[in-house]
Formats: C-alpha cells, sequence, structure tokens
C-alpha cells in the first residue's frame, strides 16, 4: 500500500504522502487531501481506513477534499492486473 495517513481533527484522515504509482495517486490523491470515504464507508481514523484500503477490491470508490481550491471528488478506480 503506497499511502501514509495521519488522524485529522474533522471529518476522515489526512494523507500525509502518496506513491507516485499508487492508485491513490493516479486518481488525484497528494499529500494534504483528506480522505472522507472508502467504497462508501466513512473514514474514523487512520487505522480504520488502511484496514478499508487493504482489503478493498476492484473497482473501488473514494472520496477526498482538497486543500486548495476546497473541493470534494468521487472517484472510481481499478487495479490492474
Amino acid at each position: 500500500m503506497g499511502v501514509t495517513l495521519a488522524p485529522h481533527d474533522g471529518k476522515g484522515v489526512i494523507v500525509e504522502k502518496v506513491e507516485p504509482a499508487d492508485l491513490f495517486a493516479q486518481a488525484g490523491v497528494n499529500a494534504g487531501c483528506i480522505l472522507l470515504t472508502v467504497n462508501w464507508q466513512s473514514v474514523k481514523d487512520s487505522n480504520a481506513a488502511l484496514g478499508i484500503i487493504s482489503s478493498m477490491s476492484t473497482p473501488f470508490t473514494i472520496e477526498f477534499r482538497t486543500a486548495v481550491p476546497l473541493r470534494t471528488l468521487v472517484l472510481a478506480a481499478q487495479r490492474s492486473a
């Protein structure tokens, strides 16, 4: 898994680092984004998020917010074979 997460005071978790080859990077998620849901499951803390991410199948859906400009994106991505 090529994503590092950290706690966030509000809803979701902060993305600290994304490996360039990771699906999250390919979907436009980068450091500073706030990950809100994975497969429509709310992300409450880093451990829960990593558990959901490690067990997800493809295609999957993520919802995140970018820092500037503030916007919410919902993306579906599929792991390559």
